[in-house]
């Protein structure tokens, strides 16, 4: 379920690697305390500075899980690279992780990514969210619009071969089409993907301290499912305004 008019933010972008690769990873001290970030800086170094936005953010790797802290890392078409603070955190089947709120809310929105289809065009995967212990729903991730290959302006299939072998590469520093021998480029080349965000309305107003997790269920399809941040926030009716003729 997406919903318009709530939860709006830039969005961000994403390089990632294929569920096979191996991602960096860390641990870090959990805390049950809220810990609320603005693009993954401490509000304090940024008070008074942008919109004044009605939601808060969590950063999943300082929240309670089970799963990995992948990151922190700025290496080229990762998934911690391009996530916000640099680091998340990688749920496999039956994972989970769990975000105190700091503020009453009956709205979220999820930060997230899965793997694409082994021929590209995106799978779709469940998560299950639930709060105080009480399951609330299940909401139905997708990758269908994520994933992107190659060089500009890119390619949806993961084992298309260069688009532009006539022109120079970094992973060679050479033009591959005018090298001898000619180098070995690993498919897929250069996955670069967009994380992607869904909204859902909870039904219900939640107070803070109360506990939202996000689980992975332990038949979900998807290898992998990383988690970036939760958004939270305490929005109002829908409008009741009529159109003018």
């Amino acid at each position: 379920m997406k919903f318009q008019g709530f939860l709006s933010r830039t969005s961000r972008f994403v390089l990632c690697l294929t569920a096979s690769y191996a991602l960096p990873l860390y641990a870090a001290p959990q805390t049950q305390t809220p810990s609320v970030t603005r693009a993954a800086l401490d509000p304090s170094l940024v008070d008074d500075r942008g919109a004044n936005a009605h939601f808060v953010e969590q950063e999943a790797e300082n929240a309670v899980t089970d799963g990995t802290i992948i990151g922190p890392s700025r290496a080229a078409y990762t998934l911690p690279a391009e996530a916000s603070g640099r680091a998340a955190v990688q749920l496999l089947p039956g994972q989970y992780v769990e975000f105190t709120l700091p503020k009453a809310a009956n709205a979220i929105t999820v930060r997230y990514s899965i793997p694409d289809a082994p021929t590209g065009g995106g799978i779709t995967a469940p998560l299950d969210v639930s709060i105080n212990g009480r399951s609330v729903v299940t909401m139905t991730l997708t990758s269908q619009y994520a994933w992107l290959y190659n060089q500009y302006p890119f390619s949806n299939d993961p084992n298309a071969g260069l688009l532009f072998p006539d022109q120079y590469i970094t992973e060679c520093a050479c033009v591959p089409s005018a090298t001898t021998p000619p180098p070995v480029i690993t498919i897929p080349f250069r996955p670069n993907h967009f994380y992607d965000e869904q909204r859902l309305l909870l039904g219900h107003r939640y107070q803070a301290g109360d506990k939202i997790r996000l689980t992975a269920p332990a038949s979900s399809n998807a290898a992998w499912t990383v988690i970036d941040l939760l958004d939270s926030e305490l929005v109002g009716p829908r409008s009741t305004a009529t159109s003018l003729p």
